[in-house]
């Protein structure tokens, strides 16, 4: 099921040719270009997969694609938005955020962080789920963003839903997150 030529590569950016290595089962929403543990280049893609592997990482410009471990799993389970960036220390990090678990799961993990892109840890204070009437409804983030604010210190943003309202979350580190 699902379209298996998701994962596309391209020697230029310009043209686009379908990689049958390891795609996404059903789709992909996502990609970020940084850094691996070594310091070596490396991107990061996420998606929708019915193995849960919803989270890929290359070291060779796309040409292999691996699935990271703890990524976004469940009924739930999507990456929807990745990117790069560094945490309090200056040390490279990446942040992923998506939907998790399954129904009637109130505390999901929908933001994750990585010091490598391949292995995936639960960062704190995700979007929340919840029962509203009779209706699950899950929290997910859709986008993240890293940069710096006025006084130049790290600011990770992500935006999402979360059944509290809280749907803008922010941190300085990527791993512990405010409303």
């Amino acid at each position: 099921s699902g379209n298996t030529f998701n994962t596309k590569i391209s020697s230029n950016g310009i043209n686009w040719f379908p990689s049958t290595d390891n795609p996404f089962s059903i789709d992909g929403f996502c990609v970020a270009y940084g850094l691996n543990g070594s310091g070596l280049p490396q991107w990061i893609m996420g998606g929708i997969d019915v193995l849960s592997n919803t989270i890929k990482y290359s070291v060779d410009d796309g040409s292999t694609w691996i699935d990271s471990s703890n990524s976004f799993s469940g009924t739930y389970g999507t990456s929807n938005g990745i990117n790069f960036g560094t945490d309090n220390s200056g040390n490279d990090l990446w942040v992923a955020v998506g939907g998790d678990g399954s129904a009637p799961d109130i505390n999901t993990n929908t933001i994750k962080y990585s010091t490598d892109g391949t292995i995936w840890s639960n960062a704190n204070n995700g979007f929340s789920s919840g029962i509203v009437g009779i209706s699950y409804n899950p929290g997910y983030g859709n986008s993240v963003s890293w940069g710096k604010d006025a006084s130049d210190n790290n600011l990770w943003v992500t935006v999402g839903y979360d059944v509290s309202g809280n749907n803008i979350k922010y941190s300085n580190d990527g791993i512990n997150w405010s409303n």
